[in-house]
Protein backbone atom coordinates (compact mmCIF):
# COMPACT_ATOMS: atom_id res chain seq x y z
CA UNK A 1 0.00 0.00 0.00
CA UNK A 2 1.64 3.58 1.06
CA UNK A 3 5.40 3.43 1.97
CA UNK A 4 6.22 4.58 5.49
CA UNK A 5 8.15 7.96 5.26
CA UNK A 6 11.06 5.73 6.79
CA UNK A 7 11.35 4.00 3.90
CA UNK A 8 10.87 6.71 1.43
CA UNK A 9 13.25 9.15 0.27
CA UNK A 10 11.88 12.38 1.06
CA UNK A 11 12.38 15.29 -1.96
CA UNK A 12 12.45 18.78 0.01
CA UNK A 13 9.91 21.19 -1.94
CA UNK A 14 10.46 24.56 -1.67
CA UNK A 15 7.06 26.82 -2.40
CA UNK A 16 6.76 30.50 -2.58
CA UNK A 17 3.82 32.60 -0.76
CA UNK A 18 3.89 35.91 -0.03
CA UNK A 19 2.74 36.28 4.22
CA UNK A 20 3.61 38.75 6.66
CA UNK A 21 4.59 38.28 10.81
CA UNK A 22 7.55 35.20 9.59
CA UNK A 23 10.80 35.70 11.06
CA UNK A 24 10.00 39.48 10.97
CA UNK A 25 9.58 39.37 7.69
CA UNK A 26 7.90 42.71 6.18
CA UNK A 27 4.27 42.32 4.64
CA UNK A 28 6.08 42.45 0.99
CA UNK A 29 8.71 39.94 1.83
CA UNK A 30 8.31 36.64 0.18
CA UNK A 31 8.05 33.49 2.80
CA UNK A 32 8.20 30.02 1.82
CA UNK A 33 7.65 26.69 3.52
CA UNK A 34 9.44 23.42 3.04
CA UNK A 35 7.60 19.87 3.03
CA UNK A 36 9.38 16.30 2.39
CA UNK A 37 7.04 14.17 0.13
CA UNK A 38 8.12 11.32 -1.31
CA UNK A 39 10.44 11.31 -4.32
CA UNK A 40 8.23 9.22 -6.69
CA UNK A 41 5.24 10.61 -6.19
CA UNK A 42 4.75 13.13 -9.20
CA UNK A 43 3.42 16.65 -8.82
CA UNK A 44 -0.01 17.35 -10.41
CA UNK A 45 -0.59 20.88 -8.92
CA UNK A 46 2.09 23.50 -8.51
CA UNK A 47 0.89 26.78 -6.76
CA UNK A 48 -2.60 26.74 -8.27
CA UNK A 49 -4.75 29.37 -6.86
CA UNK A 50 -8.14 27.79 -5.67
CA UNK A 51 -10.24 30.28 -3.55
CA UNK A 52 -7.78 32.30 -2.66
CA UNK A 53 -5.56 29.43 -0.84
CA UNK A 54 -1.68 28.81 -2.86
CA UNK A 55 -2.29 24.61 -3.80
CA UNK A 56 0.51 21.69 -4.60
CA UNK A 57 -0.91 18.72 -5.24
CA UNK A 58 0.95 15.04 -5.26
CA UNK A 59 0.10 11.64 -6.77
CA UNK A 60 1.36 8.13 -5.39
CA UNK A 61 2.43 6.36 -8.71
CA UNK A 62 1.29 3.00 -7.44
CA UNK A 63 -1.97 4.14 -6.52
CA UNK A 64 -2.98 7.05 -8.15
CA UNK A 65 -6.35 7.33 -6.03
CA UNK A 66 -4.08 8.09 -2.87
CA UNK A 67 -3.49 12.36 -3.32
CA UNK A 68 -1.78 14.53 -1.07
CA UNK A 69 -2.62 17.84 -1.45
CA UNK A 70 -1.18 21.26 0.64
CA UNK A 71 -3.24 24.34 0.77
CA UNK A 72 -1.18 27.59 2.19
CA UNK A 73 -2.48 31.15 2.67
CA UNK A 74 -1.53 33.96 5.49
CA UNK A 75 -3.35 33.98 8.32
CA UNK A 76 -4.70 37.34 8.44
CA UNK A 77 -6.77 36.15 5.36
CA UNK A 78 -8.00 33.26 7.00
CA UNK A 79 -9.80 32.62 10.26
CA UNK A 80 -8.20 30.00 13.36
CA UNK A 81 -7.25 27.01 12.18
CA UNK A 82 -10.35 25.65 14.23
CA UNK A 83 -12.46 27.95 12.60
CA UNK A 84 -11.36 27.33 8.56
CA UNK A 85 -12.04 23.30 9.97
CA UNK A 86 -15.29 24.09 11.26
CA UNK A 87 -16.09 25.54 7.87
CA UNK A 88 -14.51 22.62 5.93
CA UNK A 89 -16.67 20.22 7.52
CA UNK A 90 -20.02 22.18 7.84
CA UNK A 91 -19.26 22.78 3.75
CA UNK A 92 -18.77 18.82 3.55
CA UNK A 93 -21.31 17.24 5.87
CA UNK A 94 -24.31 18.52 3.34
CA UNK A 95 -22.59 16.11 0.55
CA UNK A 96 -24.31 13.18 -0.52
CA UNK A 97 -22.78 10.49 1.09
CA UNK A 98 -20.24 12.05 3.90
CA UNK A 99 -19.77 9.94 6.53
CA UNK A 100 -17.51 11.56 10.24
CA UNK A 101 -14.53 9.78 11.21
CA UNK A 102 -13.78 12.20 14.22
CA UNK A 103 -12.49 15.65 14.74
CA UNK A 104 -9.80 16.53 17.17
CA UNK A 105 -6.87 18.37 18.52
CA UNK A 106 -3.47 16.56 17.75
CA UNK A 107 0.22 17.82 17.74
CA UNK A 108 1.63 17.51 14.20
CA UNK A 109 5.87 18.53 14.53
CA UNK A 110 5.09 20.29 17.48
CA UNK A 111 2.21 22.42 16.43
CA UNK A 112 -1.23 22.66 17.49
CA UNK A 113 -3.27 20.76 14.97
CA UNK A 114 -7.08 20.20 14.34
CA UNK A 115 -7.29 16.84 12.73
CA UNK A 116 -10.56 15.82 11.03
CA UNK A 117 -11.16 12.64 9.00
CA UNK A 118 -14.42 11.51 7.12
CA UNK A 119 -15.56 9.32 4.23
CA UNK A 120 -17.12 10.63 1.16
CA UNK A 121 -19.06 7.68 -0.65
CA UNK A 122 -15.51 5.24 -1.82
CA UNK A 123 -13.45 7.51 -0.38
CA UNK A 124 -11.42 7.95 2.70
CA UNK A 125 -10.48 11.87 4.01
CA UNK A 126 -8.19 13.25 5.93
CA UNK A 127 -6.97 16.83 6.91
CA UNK A 128 -4.88 18.79 9.09
CA UNK A 129 -5.38 22.81 9.59
CA UNK A 130 -2.31 24.61 11.78
CA UNK A 131 -0.93 27.25 11.68
CA UNK A 132 2.84 28.64 11.84
CA UNK A 133 4.57 31.70 11.26
CA UNK A 134 1.86 33.50 9.69
CA UNK A 135 0.42 30.82 7.37
CA UNK A 136 -2.48 29.11 7.82
CA UNK A 137 -1.85 25.31 5.99
CA UNK A 138 -4.26 22.48 4.78
CA UNK A 139 -2.47 19.25 4.27
CA UNK A 140 -5.27 17.02 2.74
CA UNK A 141 -5.07 13.11 1.94
CA UNK A 142 -7.44 11.11 0.11
CA UNK A 143 -7.55 7.33 -0.78
CA UNK A 144 -9.79 4.49 -1.13
CA UNK A 145 -11.80 3.41 2.12
CA UNK A 146 -9.40 0.34 2.81
CA UNK A 147 -6.38 2.50 2.71
CA UNK A 148 -7.19 5.33 5.14
CA UNK A 149 -4.84 3.43 7.93
CA UNK A 150 -1.70 3.43 5.61
CA UNK A 151 -3.08 6.97 4.03
CA UNK A 152 -3.17 8.48 7.61
CA UNK A 153 -0.01 7.76 9.36
CA UNK A 154 1.80 8.40 5.81
CA UNK A 155 0.44 11.54 5.19
CA UNK A 156 0.94 12.53 8.58
CA UNK A 157 4.22 12.06 8.53
CA UNK A 158 4.81 13.91 5.16
CA UNK A 159 2.37 17.26 6.85
CA UNK A 160 4.83 17.07 10.05
CA UNK A 161 7.55 18.25 8.01
CA UNK A 162 5.80 21.13 6.92
CA UNK A 163 7.88 24.11 8.02
CA UNK A 164 7.92 28.09 6.71
CA UNK A 165 11.75 29.28 5.79
CA UNK A 166 13.09 31.60 8.54
CA UNK A 167 10.90 31.07 10.69
CA UNK A 168 11.89 29.48 14.01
Amino acid sequence: MIRSAAAAVALPLLVALAVAGCGGSSPADPAAYHADIYTDWPQLKKHKQVEGWDESAWRDPAYTYVIITIDSRATDETGSALQNAQLARIQTTKLHGYKERGMRWIKLGGKPTVRWSFDMGEQANIRWFFEECGVSFVVRGTTGLYGFTALSESMREMAATIKVNGCE
